[in-house]
């Protein structure tokens, strides 16, 4: 369905207040649809501040979500991130990993199991074993155990766009090249918004990319999928 259908079938059902998603950062954003028709998109964790657009504009920037279907927009995800470890030959285990939730999984089955991995560890083994085998892993000393990647934080396949600042775009052919290469490659430090730095290591067919807050050790840190798409692994 196309991103005007959806916004015409919301205003029909009276839905003035809905979710989208943000086509540059693919993150999902708070809307409401006001009374002249005007959309207003709320910055996250704000109650009053954000962004108003008209209809044409919004539409530009923002795929609106059809309520309940968070689960079509994570299996593009899930997709998108399979097709780039692909492409560029980085992360082949999480691509298996993500190739099993896109072709075996829903959202809310992975929620499922998360939150009874919490609650009773051999009841989950036993249900993903019946259920989801691939998600069982066996420890050297013979134990069987959930292959947490399945539903922790790398699960939710949070994809975005790497920033290396006003150089960006050289940057990340160099990147690219490194990686087409198998030629190791490093950006200690770029400061943009944040500390932000990279690292390829092709003996290992790894990448990393951080955000890391001003002149601090901590930040946002995530996988590289090629030289321009990254997906969330944790803050620290």
């Amino acid at each position: 369905m196309e991103s005007n259908e959806i916004l015409e079938q919301l205003k029909a059902k009276g839905l003035l207040k809905f979710k989208a998603v943000n086509i540059s950062d693919n993150k999902a954003y708070r809307c409401y649809i006001e009374s002249d028709g005007n959309i207003f998109v709320y910055a996250h964790n704000k109650k009053r501040y954000g962004w108003r657009f008209n209809e044409e504009q919004f539409l530009i920037c923002y795929t609106p979500l059809i309520p309940n279907d968070e689960n079509l927009q994570w299996k593009k995800r899930l997709k998108r991130a399979v097709n780039l470890c692909r492409e560029s030959g980085l992360w082949a285990e999480l691509a298996v990993v993500w190739d099993n939730l896109y072709k075996y999984v829903t959202l809310d089955e992975k929620r499922k199991i998360y939150d009874m991995s919490w609650d009773n560890r051999e009841a989950t083994i036993a249900y993903c074993k019946e259920h989801y085998p691939f998600m069982i892993k066996t420890d050297k000393d013979g134990k069987e155990y959930l292959d947490t990647d399945y539903i922790w934080e790398l699960s939710r396949c949070e994809l975005k766009s790497m920033y290396f600042g006003y150089n960006n775009t050289e940057e990340k052919e160099q990147i690219r090249k490194a990686i087409s290469e198998h030629r190791q490659y490093t950006i200690p430090r770029i400061r943009t918004t944040y500390d932000v730095s990279f690292s390829y290591n092709p003996e290992r067919n790894r990448a990393f990319y951080s955000e890391e807050y001003k002149d601090c050790g901590n930040g946002h840190y995530y996988l590289a999928l090629n030289h321009s798409t990254a997906v969330f692994c944790e803050d620290d």
